[in-house]
């Protein structure tokens, strides 16, 4: 998986989810790649999507060790998901959170 927030290829993640190639009903938002912690603030960030990170994940993002992909990024990559989807964040979450649910038998 390449950087969500850094991706600039035409065919990349960022691109998938703009044009729903990449649909929301079949992720899931989790913690695996350690090294790939999303930098909400980062100049390669579209405007546009920058723009629509949220005050309570701004402050989340804070938290967190900057060298590492921890439990305090969901909330940034949920958001950055749901601006490159054009999508409403709580949609995202709540769909990736019953992805996640069906996949790990917890529903």
């Amino acid at each position: 998986m390449r950087f969500l927030w850094k991706d600039k290829s035409q065919n990349g993640v960022q691109a998938g989810l703009r044009s729903g190639d990449i649909p929301i009903e079949k992720l899931v938002i989790e913690t695996d790649a350690p090294y790939m912690y999303p930098k909400i603030n980062d100049k390669k960030l579209p405007s546009e999507v920058r723009n629509k990170i949220t005050e309570p994940t701004k402050e989340l993002h804070k938290s967190a060790s900057f060298t590492r992909n921890e439990p305090c990024a969901l909330a940034a990559v949920c958001e950055l998901i749901a601006a490159f989807a054009g999508r409403d964040p709580k949609e995202v979450s709540r769909i990736t959170t019953e992805n996640a649910k069906k996949i790990y038998g917890l529903a």
